[in-house]
């Protein structure tokens, strides 16, 4: 695989990753997001996208929790409030 050559390159775990979610397989985009954190913990994107992985999974407590992290570091981006709202609506209560 292209991305064991390059193991740094957070810009092509992040497409592997976001292909998977594309691709509704759920739990190898989550394995690919806890790649890019482990690399790079700072990543909005990374939180948003492995939200979106742990709600396609059914965990949406987890997810809720990941998009509050993106919050934290990105409180101006639609797509982490717009995430975070939507889930908040969906999760048990």
């Amino acid at each position: 695989m292209v991305v064991k050559l390059d193991p740094a390159n957070t810009e092509l775990r992040k497409v592997l990753a976001q292909s998977c979610l594309l691709a509704k397989k759920y739990s190898c985009a989550r394995t690919k997001f806890r790649q890019i954190l482990e690399q790079s913990p700072e990543l909005s994107v990374r939180t948003r996208a492995h939200g979106r992985a742990l709600d396609g999974l059914g965990q949406t407590l987890e997810a809720v929790a990941e998009f509050e992290a993106a919050a934290k570091t990105s409180p101006r981006e639609p797509e982490v409030n717009f995430g975070l709202g939507y889930l908040n609506g969906s999760a048990p209560l």
